[in-house]
């Protein structure tokens, strides 16, 4: 359940009961500076696009690490891999309150995005209208916290720099990384993710195989009788 469901069930077990809460979790991506941001661009679209972003392992916010141009340049490759994967992988049409939320997210993104830089790439990208709504929207925010949405196609990307304080506050399911060797990351760019490396361990895997996709359907599948995406 929720974070606050499972704070007020917490409250009310008996002091002698152990209890233990999962709460709510969501999971990262992480662009490495190694990284080729098309390559990685195609990665988190399957990652993004798998079950409409709706499982705890799908990426909510994706973490680029450099300056805010390559976090720029990163969603714009990331649009265009979206508009691919999304004929692969279509997205269920939205309820009536789904695009209405989802319409309130584009609105305040232009007030969360970054400001739009001298080369001319917006922070803030939608995907076509798909029931009244984005099929999905990339919004470039300047680095901080993660910030999830928790359904439909909404990701937002951030720059990760060395020497900022950490942008991870509480655990997360899963990272997903782009280009690193290894398994484990560089201490300098832990401490940049969370800040003390004894806090916890996420388990960190590569970016576009966060959750196990099984067996895929035929994207004819996803489309109903009347011709009209299910």
């Amino acid at each position: 359940g929720s974070d606050e469901t499972v704070d007020a069930i917490r409250a009310r077990v008996p002091a002698d009961k152990h209890f233990i809460g999962y709460g709510t979790r969501h999971s990262l991506g992480l662009v490495a500076a190694s990284a080729d941001l098309a390559v990685a661009a195609e990665a988190a679209s399957f990652d993004v696009c798998l079950f409409d972003q709706a499982g705890c392992m799908s990426p909510q916010t994706i973490y680029v690490v450099g300056d805010a141009s390559r976090a720029l340049r990163f969603a714009n490759a990331l649009d265009g891999a979206m508009r691919r994967t999304s004929m692969r992988l279509p997205r269920v049409q939205p309820s009536r309150d789904e695009a209405a939320a989802a319409n309130d997210a584009v609105r305040r993104s232009y007030l969360t995005a970054l400001q739009a830089n001298s080369h001319g790439l917006s922070p803030v990208l939608a995907g076509p209208d798909n029931g009244g709504c984005p099929d999905y929207l990339i919004v470039v925010e300047p680095q901080g916290p993660p910030r999830t949405y928790g359904f439909g196609r909404i990701v937002v990307i951030m720059p990760l720099e060395l020497g900022q304080p950490p942008v991870i506050t509480k655990p997360f399911e899963r990272i997903g990384v782009a280009s690193f060797e290894g398994e484990t990351l560089e201490i300098e760019l832990l401490r940049a993710l969370r800040g003390n490396i004894e806090k916890y361990e996420p388990l960190f895997v590569e970016l576009g195989h966060m959750q196990d996709a099984g067996s895929l359907p035929d994207p004819y599948d996803f489309i109903r009788r009347d011709g009209d995406r299910a």
